[in-house]
């Protein structure tokens, strides 16, 4: 094809159209060669986005201008698009589109394939690891003021969007280049099925990229403000200049939020927090004195009583559990001095209701819900370091593992980013082949995999011990059911009429069940494991014997079981006119029941079982100590108890018998005082027993309608 002249006097080359400039450019270089008049009409091809707005290289008048030679200075959105057709493969990360996908605005040094690999490992490190969500929070979230709430959404948003990067790097190996929304869709609907603890899913692809332009910025998850929807959320100057006093008011009032109103609020303040910073403030000079001054936690759980959280006096502990030197005027006069700077003339009821909502407090209608979160309580944090790793250590010795050649891993995993480089226990087999052995929980397809090879869903580790048996851990819940708990909604009569609305939710079922990986819910027998464990039972006794005779009344001997009642599951229809009400002694012998069927089907294994607390689970030692078996006077039925020894902390205010160190008896004896509240001639008379003249004799039920009848016809 020849090349022709575009330029003519009616139409010089300045007059030319960007758009027409562009396509012209393109066409000469990708074809190049091309026969295009000016102007021509080329405005569809670039989508009606006036997106060139450079001013045009000056061309010299009547000159022959050829398409197939490059401009001068090719147009800026010509070039841009040249990038896209051109780049394929790796080749598409270095593009100014991944440059803009992925770069952070002062990156200059940027590699783009490398940089979305350093996002998913550090997404994949919040996601896996213990307070990992931290690693990826704005300041760390140093003082743990993030609700579970926010921390599962967080972790939401790091897993979704570690999902779009990995699935972006499978697309350009595959097509050359990607279309990042497309990703983030495929991200989404990936995660259909995951739960996230009461965190919604997000639905709309263009938040994840969102997500990916705030993560792309600053490697973490902005908090951004806590807005209250009343005065904006904005938080009093006080508790912004002291963040620790504000971060330990927050957890104190959570622990404690069944007893929070405005009045308890305000008590904090008055009682504690206003006093600490005056104590603080007078101190400050002294630098010996001032390192006997607590941290506001410590001063904040001093000063409330343990039982009702009631407020102290802040001078008194001050003073004498802390030793801190202070006239009394001058510290009244920090509280006035400490209020006046931060503008509080008093601490008004409308004060403490706006700063409780800066805080993140809400004043709603009381209604019920499915459980109170407390799992960062300071005493549920400890035993959490504690359980997990004993759980985990536990977990080697159970069915939970799939050994892979490394190679293979390798290749189906590791480099196609399926699974964290960091995750699987690498060895040689005694072949010298090099292994790597996974959790089965490491990847969707370990359980598919493994189903379909092992009846219990996976490997032991080859971690365990030889001389080991193996373990099996069964956990244990209940549920109640009630006739009329789904009958919110009902249909109503074409003319209006409805059913009557029961008065309450009818009868009820609780169900008693055990689960584990191995057997599922429940358990499943065949007919011959049946027989073999009533075979294995008959003529014995439970372990608990004082449990069976409250249960069965006349025998402790084991029962036997059927198919649908094996300890596995136990329907228990409670009610005083019923089954009665599930207590201990029905779950240690349902625990005694299954503990047998699992003997029979699987000899091996030896059994953990775990249990939530609740008040049906738990049994009282039998000298245990219990303040409603107590006696307050002599003579009477008595429970023997234990001593106990008197600690610090654990006495009244008033002048007490007993001190710390000493031991106390629950039961009275010839050595104790005798109650309190009686004079000591009053307990010498009553401590002994003594003849009163008269006999005292219990009547059979024939003797007292005898006795009855001889008084009637006496009278």
């Amino acid at each position: 094809m020849q090349c022709t002249q575009v330029w003519t006097p009616d139409c010089p080359p300045q007059q030319m159209k960007r758009h027409d400039l562009v396509v012209g450019y393109l066409l000469s270089t990708l074809k190049g060669r091309a026969k295009v008049h000016a102007p021509v009409k080329t405005r569809p091809l670039v989508q009606k986005r006036d997106i060139f707005h450079d001013t045009l290289p000056s061309l010299p008048d009547n000159t022959i201008y050829n398409l197939w030679q490059p401009f001068p200075s090719p147009p800026r959105g010509a070039q841009l698009i040249l990038n896209d057709f051109q780049e394929t493969g790796n080749d598409w990360w270095l593009s100014k589109r991944a440059r803009s996908l992925f770069a952070s605005k002062d990156d200059d040094d940027f590699d783009a394939l490398k940089t979305v690999k350093r996002y998913i490992e550090k997404l994949s490190r919040s996601i896996n690891e213990v307070n990992g969500y931290k690693s990826i929070v704005e300041d760390g979230d140093v003082f743990d003021i993030l609700t579970s709430y926010e921390v599962s959404h967080i972790q939401m948003k790091a897993l979704v969007l570690r999902s779009a990067y990995q699935i972006a790097m499978d697309e350009t190996r595959l097509e050359g280049a990607i279309h990042f929304e497309k990703c983030c869709k495929e991200a989404i609907e990936s995660h259909q099925t995951t739960p996230f603890f009461g965190v919604q899913l997000v639905k709309n692809s263009r938040t994840v990229m969102m997500w990916n332009q705030s993560f792309r910025d600053n490697e973490c998850f902005l908090l951004g403000c806590r807005k209250d929807r009343a005065n904006g959320g904005r938080l009093p100057a006080l508790l912004v200049d002291h963040d620790d006093v504000r971060t330990a008011v927050v957890a104190f009032l959570n622990e404690n939020i069944e007893k929070v109103t405005a009045e308890f609020f305000d008590e904090i303040f008055s009682l504690s927090v206003f006093p600490y910073l005056s104590i603080q403030h007078c101190v400050s000079q002294d630098e010996e004195i001032s390192t006997l001054v607590p941290n506001f936690e410590e001063f904040l759980h001093s000063n409330h009583s343990q039982d009702d959280k009631s407020g102290g006096d802040a001078f008194q502990l001050a003073t004498k559990k802390y030793q801190i030197r202070l006239e009394r005027d001058k510290f009244n006069q920090g509280v006035k001095d400490m209020m006046e700077a931060y503008g509080l003339s008093n601490f008004s009821t409308s004060t403490v209701l706006r700063w409780m909502r800066a805080l993140g407090f809400q004043y709603e209608r009381r209604k019920k819900c499915y459980y109170t979160d407390t799992h960062e309580k300071s005493e549920i944090v400890e035993y959490r370091r504690s359980f997990c790793p004993r759980y985990l250590k536990r977990e080697v010795r159970c069915h939970r593992w799939i050994q892979l050649p490394l190679q293979e891993a390798q290749e189906k995993f590791i480099d196609t980013a399926r699974i964290d480089p960091s995750f699987g226990f690498q060895y040689k087999n005694d072949d010298g082949v090099n292994m790597i052995e996974y959790h089965v929980d490491d990847h969707d397809d370990f359980h598919i995999i493994m189903n379909q090879k092992h009846k219990y869903g996976g490997e032991l580790s080859v971690r365990k011990p030889p001389d080991i048996r193996p373990l099996i851990i069964i956990g244990h819940d209940e549920c109640i059911f009630k006739q009329y708990l789904s009958t919110l909604y009902a249909w109503v009569g074409s003319n209006g009429e409805r059913g009557l609305v029961p008065k309450d939710d009818g009868q009820g079922v609780m169900i008693s069940a055990f689960q584990s990986r191995e057997f599922g819910f429940g358990m499943q027998l065949t007919q011959m494991q049946l027989d073999e464990a009533n075979e294995s039972r008959r003529g014995k006794h439970y372990t608990d014997r004082e449990a069976a005779l409250t249960l069965h009344e006349t025998t402790s001997l084991k029962p036997d079981l059927t198919l649908n009642s094996n300890g596995g599951v136990v329907w228990f229809e409670y009610g005083k006119s019923k089954s009665g009400y599930w207590s201990y002694e029905h779950l240690v012998l349902q625990l005694e029941d299954i503990v047998d069927c699992i003997r029979v089907v699987d000899p091996r294994f030896e059994i953990v079982a775990y249990f939530d607390h609740s008040c049906g689970h738990d049994r009282q030692q039998e000298d245990g100590l219990n303040a409603r078996d107590m006696s307050k006077g002599y003579g009477g039925s008595q429970r023997v108890m234990r001593d106990t020894k008197i600690t610090e902390g654990c006495l009244g205010p008033f002048d007490p018998w007993l001190q710390p160190g000493d031991v106390h008896q629950l039961n009275y004896n010839e050595s104790s005082h005798g109650p309190f509240y009686m004079s000591s001639e009053e307990r010498d008379f009553r401590k002994y027993d003594r003849e009163i003249g008269q006999i005292l004799k219990v009547l059979s039920k024939l003797e007292l309608i005898t006795s009855l009848e001889d008084v009637r016809t006496t009278y």
